[in-house]
């Protein structure tokens, strides 16, 4: 029988860890069924790739984009004006070698087409949809468009009004400024999609509006089998004005993105894949804004800008966007009711913040008013299905950190059994992954630990560990110093932390 869960806001706390010994912190979208007709027609060159794909070099100015209402008489624009692959490759000359091997230590992936041959300049390179059935299964004004993300209009009138949402997502978030530009380094998975009609993906997105009528733009890694008639993991971009009502798609299959590169091919598959256990890969996307035009860009790597959706395509984005999200999505109908979709996020494992052997985002970074990328000054995690995908914690390393500072929603998570607890807190940690020290607070719910069996209240906490026995202190909110760790019980941290994680914890036996 599957959990119920649930729970009661009580508030906010804001924890602050402190170590004393010093201070160093680091329109449409519609597809014709004539569509590969189309493409065959206009292409320059075909590839046959070792995949089974097929991918078509399109004269630049004969691609589908153009065929959208907003688009007649657009004038491509080959390249951003203020193009972020010009100040990568500058930033680059003036860094150490420790500085650039710290930025990654997974390898950037590649497209298996490009084995097989490459595009002519002039032209850009176009998967062709390889199950023709699609246009004869599904209709032609829906072919490459996500599901709305709920199932119904809400009446705005009645208070009470239920919406239930279609695919559940966890994800890292910040909002409530006005964001011209996100980034971050995607490991790539091959995670278990169990029907024909579901996906997984893992992308970054930017949007604005209603939850009911957003507008968004996003790209990342997707296992889609509807949409691309196999279950390889392959690259995307998808955009909306309305939520997915009635417009927007994956990649070219409908008018929208103006493609630049002769390099990427949208909807090709993606390797080597990460392995469990074994060596890592990821790709690095960066969408953003040009300054001059509001075109939306859509860099791969650090060097490749493959397109832009056009800021004719757009309404209240034109400006910018209101929210960031790094993170997963899954798309199914058996939601909300057993037997529960078996379709999995990242590579099936719940978060894990020691090996991040799990879906995982690393450098995520935004740009606002600065024409700069920065790290987002605050963020909040967001699962809806947090019992089946999990966001879990948000972790910065590789520096030497003498404090970490959250504001924490404060909660009254339900605990299934007597043992079992659940967290919310922020760590720092020194040392090996399997012989760690540790410093945390927060808040838990841990009926053993405090005798509350019946009542399961939550209560504020802290928490140390170390492989031996400055101060660390702690602080309740902006005045109240509580206490401190001292520091000879550590050795690790007694010079400073190499990671700062936000996050929750549960412990439940299985």
């Amino acid at each position: 029988m599957r959990k119920q869960f649930f729970c009661q806001i009580l508030g906010l706390i804001k924890i602050v860890l402190v170590i004393v010994v010093g201070f160093s912190i680091a329109g449409h979208g519609f597809v014709e069924k004539n569509l590969e007709d189309r493409r065959e027609k206009h292409a320059v060159k075909s590839i046959q790739s070792e995949d089974g794909d097929v991918i078509d070099c399109i004269d630049i100015y004969k691609q589908k984009a153009f065929d959208h209402p907003v688009l007649q008489g657009h004038i491509i624009q080959m390249k951003p004006n203020d193009d972020p692959t010009e100040q990568t490759m500058t930033a680059a000359k003036t860094k150490t070698w420790k500085e650039r091997n710290d930025q990654s230590s997974m390898a950037v992936t590649s497209q298996i087409w490009k084995k097989s041959g490459s595009c002519p300049e002039g032209t850009i390179p176009v998967r062709r949809i390889r199950n023709p059935g699609a246009f004869q299964s599904n209709s032609g004004e829906v072919y490459g468009r996500k599901k709305p993300s709920f199932n119904e209009h809400p009446n705005l009138q009645q208070p009470n009004h239920s919406v239930w949402f279609t695919y559940p997502i966890a994800i890292v978030i910040t909002e409530g400024y006005h964001y011209s530009g996100v980034k971050a380094d995607i490991k790539v998975w091959n995670p278990f999609v169990e029907s024909d009609d579901e996906y997984s993906t893992s992308r970054v997105l930017l949007a604005c509006g209603p939850y009911y009528d957003f507008e968004s733009v996003e790209s990342g890694w997707t296992v889609n089998p509807s949409v691309y008639g196999d279950r390889q993991t392959r690259l995307y971009a998808y955009w909306t004005v309305d939520a997915s009502k009635t417009t927007g798609c994956f990649d070219l299959t409908c008018p929208g993105f103006v493609q630049t590169s002769t390099e990427i091919a949208l909807g090709a598959a993606i390797y080597p894949i990460s392995v469990t256990n074994g060596l890592q890969y990821q790709i690095i996307i960066y969408i953003y804004k040009d300054p001059i035009t509001s075109n939306w860009w859509v860099q791969y790597g650090e060097n490749i800008n493959i397109g832009y959706w056009p800021h004719d395509l757009v309404g209240a984005l034109r400006t910018g966007a209101s929210t960031a999200e790094w993170g997963g999505e899954v798309y199914s109908s058996k939601l909300g009711q057993p037997p529960h979709t078996a379709t999995a996020m990242g590579n099936g494992r719940f978060a894990d913040y020691v090996f991040a052997d799990s879906g995982c985002m690393k450098r995520m970074r935004i740009r606002d008013n600065s024409p700069n990328l920065k790290s987002p000054e605050w963020v909040s995690t967001y699962a809806d299905e947090y019992n089946c995908y999990d966001s879990a914690i948000l972790i910065t390393v590789g520096h030497n950190y003498f404090g970490a500072q959250g504001d924490i929603n404060l909660w009254n998570s339900a605990v299934d059994l007597p043992d079992d607890y659940t967290t919310a807190q922020i760590w720092l940690k020194a040392g090996p992954a399997d012989n760690f020290e540790s410093v945390e607070a927060g808040w838990v719910v841990n009926p053993k630990l405090y005798g509350d069996r019946t009542t399961r209240l939550t209560r504020l906490f802290a928490y140390w560990t170390d492989n031996k026995t400055g101060h660390r202190w702690l602080k309740c909110g902006d005045d109240a110093v509580i206490g401190y760790w001292p520091t000879e019980m550590f050795e690790y941290l007694s010079h400073s932390a190499t990671s700062v994680e936000w996050g929750g914890e549960v412990t439940a036996k299985m």
